[in-house]
């Protein structure tokens, strides 16, 4: 989005958290002058623009990618030093909730992400967004207001994986059909049905059944502790799936 100049808008990182720390520790052996692809090999297209996106946001690039003392700083502290140096990053960086009327850690979560909204980014961007921010706020060790909720899921994933599943049935001749009458492909020979998305689905949501319910006034921290647990929950599964 341009601003009232003409130039592109730079929006708040949306990238993994834990990717740009990743990123961060991967440079500490000794930190180029100037950043470009090279160096995240590993990482697709997209998450690289995303990264490179990022570090020229918070200060540690310049635009022709650059890096700056700030960047140097970061990835070579440890402790509680990286941890201040990340606290005045996001001081810097996110003018808008740190800076003026606005108070972050009294805000209701309408009012928190209604001042991302208003930096141009929208939908799941503003997600990601806001996601990165609250991550990298409970590293910084920055106070968030109780009333800010920690929402990681998208309403259009959330819609899909609601939708309820057709019942299959088996007419007299073995082709199987769903309650609407559509016949499908006959699977001859074929005596038990292979895991599906849904019964992974199934299985998950018995997992998650296991949590305490989600609360919005925990402190930042429990609740980004809980959005671990089903973070974990999730990659485990990935996991098991792809053996």
């Amino acid at each position: 989005m341009p601003d009232k100049n003409g130039a592109k808008k730079k929006l708040p990182p949306y990238v993994p958290f834990k990717t740009l720390f990743n990123f961060f520790d991967g440079l500490k052996i000794t930190t180029p002058p100037k950043i470009d692809r090279s160096l995240m090999e590993s990482m697709s297209g997209s998450l690289q623009s995303h990264v490179i996106l990022a570090l020229e946001y918070l200060g540690l690039t310049e635009r022709d990618g650059t890096t700056t003392e700030m960047l140097n700083r970061i990835v070579h502290a440890e402790g509680e030093e990286r941890r201040e140096i990340l606290k005045e990053i996001l001081t810097d960086s996110y003018p808008f909730l740190f800076q003026g009327e606005f108070q972050l850690d009294r805000a209701t979560d309408r009012q928190f992400r209604e001042a991302f909204e208003q930096t141009g980014v929208t939908g799941d961007t503003a997600r990601k967004a806001i996601v990165f921010f609250i991550k990298a706020a409970k590293a910084a060790g920055v106070r968030l207001s109780p009333h800010i909720n920690v929402r990681t899921r998208s309403s259009g994933t959330k819609k899909r994986n609601s939708e309820p599943r057709r019942k299959v049935t088996l007419d007299s001749s073995g082709t199987q059909g769903t309650e609407q009458g559509k016949e499908t492909t006959p699977q001859e020979g074929r005596k038990t049905e292979e895991p599906s998305f849904s019964n992974d689905r199934f299985l998950l949501d018995k997992l998650i059944g296991k949590f305490p319910e989600f609360n919005p006034e925990w402190t930042p921290e429990v609740q980004a502790k809980w959005f671990d647990g089903i973070q974990h929950f999730r990659e485990d599964l990935k996991e098991t799936r792809k053996k």
